[in-house]
């Protein structure tokens, strides 16, 4: 029997869907620079679906970010997912949306990952070498201060979403050693993958709590 996943990522960007079927990716989307809405999710998911020809019943798990990003398209993925999952009968997972790229960028020292939060904020998690994705320290502030934090970790492996990857390709003062990866747009893959070995819960994690620049553990 397949295994099919469903993950959504509505929080960061225009968002993104996947469709993950026994461990490959057989459909994904991912929206424009606007925050996602509900019924453009649903409407997506619906177009997903009829186009791999997977009927909703079908469905193993149903795979959503908790955060961080938008406050907004935090509770609506969130929102999404609950209800299909109650609709259709289908487990839901949570997941912490750093742990999942961190997952996908198969680096096993120093890293550190980080999406975009807003105009000109960021959002990054920091671990250490040999700790596993489910630990770390979580930041957020302005691109100088994640350069800055960056400059503190020369030899830390970067991942980060398409935009916050191009602002620190950008960025004047990054160290010399640093080999940053563009993750891209369609982050629910990572999401997607991460369920099926993990659960962080589906409490939203809104980073805003958290001062610039100040740690919170994981």
């Amino acid at each position: 029997m397949n295994e099919i996943t469903l993950a959504i990522e509505s929080a960061v960007g225009g968002g993104s869907l996947a469709l993950i079927v026994d461990g490959k990716t057989v459909d994904a989307w991912h929206g424009g620079g606007q925050r996602s809405r509900s019924e453009e999710l649903l409407a997506e998911i619906a177009q997903m679906l009829d186009r791999a020809g997977v009927e909703r019943s079908r469905l193993s798990r149903i795979a959503v970010s908790n955060g961080p990003g938008s406050y907004t398209g935090i509770r609506i993925g969130l929102a999404t997912a609950m209800g299909l999952g109650r609709a259709l009968s289908v487990p839901c997972v949570g997941i912490f949306l750093l742990n999942a790229l961190e997952l996908m960028g198969h680096s096993v020292g120093e890293r550190i990952v980080v999406v975009p939060m807003g105009r000109s904020g960021f959002c990054w998690k920091y671990t250490g070498p040999g700790a596993s994705a489910a630990s770390g320290s979580v930041f957020s502030g302005s691109l100088e201060e994640l350069v800055k934090f960056a400059c503190a970790y020369p030899n830390a492996h970067m991942a980060a979403q398409t935009d916050a990857f191009n602002a620190i390709a950008n960025a004047a003062k990054m160290p010399a050693s640093s080999n940053v990866i563009d993750l891209g747009r369609g982050l629910a893959e990572a999401v997607g993958f991460a369920s099926t070995s993990m659960d962080d819960g589906l409490e939203p994690f809104y980073i805003r709590d958290t001062p610039p620049n100040a740690s919170m553990e994981i």
